[in-house]
């Protein structure tokens, strides 16, 4: 079986992780300052001493294809992000040209959720309310370049609506107030040409998609 990629899942190990945290780094450095640079609260406070992660579970991604991956089917987990309610994984795979997700309703116990087949590799994957939205690099090669933005409706992980970028994308980001995705446009240099030498010329940029009725 090949080597397959897999997602860990950490949360903080104390409760009062986060609390009072920004609080302590200024004490420290407004009044960290004093006789051979040790203050008061040069040894922090229990809230920073609590800052630590704990791995609670690990999800091997090809048991996505089979309960035990007895398979030789590549498979990989790269860019990951959350549902709004944290309750699923969404991860793109490049290797399966799909979306991926994962159920940590127990995230001491996370579960396949299946996939979503794409049309081309996707390159990341973000989310606004039930949906997530992929960018999908659908180019045929380093000059013919294309590429698609996919929306997925995360409950029933079906395909609601598709947008042509004109070329190849990166990455993908929504905006706080969830009205726009905003996608970097790469078109990727060939790095077997001249060893990726320049000079090759490519276009990249930043478009926005207006998101209304998806």
């Amino acid at each position: 079986m090949k080597l397959i990629n897999a997602l860990l899942l950490l949360i903080p190990l104390a409760a009062e992780a986060a609390q009072g945290a920004s609080d302590v780094s200024s004490k420290r450095v407004l009044k960290g300052k004093g006789k051979g640079g040790k203050g008061k609260n040069s040894k922090g406070s229990k809230s920073s001493k609590g800052m630590n992660f704990n791995r609670i579970a690990t999800f091997p991604i090809c048991s996505q294809l089979e309960k035990d991956c007895n398979v030789d089917t590549e498979t990989v987990a790269e860019i990951i992000t959350a549902s709004e309610d944290g309750m699923t994984l969404i991860y793109s795979d490049s290797q399966m040209e799909a979306i991926g997700f994962v159920d940590i309703t127990d995230p001491s116990d996370p579960q396949p959720a299946g996939f979503v087949q794409m049309a081309g590799e996707p390159t990341s994957v973000t989310v606004i309310g039930n949906y997530a939205f992929a960018a999908v690099n659908t180019s045929e090669d380093y000059v013919n370049t294309s590429g698609l933005l996919v929306a997925i409706d995360i409950t029933t992980k079906m395909i609601v609506k598709t947008w042509d970028l004109g070329g190849q994308p990166d990455s993908v980001a929504a905006s706080p107030d969830g009205k726009y995705i905003i996608v970097a446009i790469e078109n990727e240099r060939d790095e077997d040409l001249g060893d990726g030498r320049p000079p090759q010329v490519r276009l990249m940029m930043t478009i926005g998609v207006v998101l209304k009725h998806y």
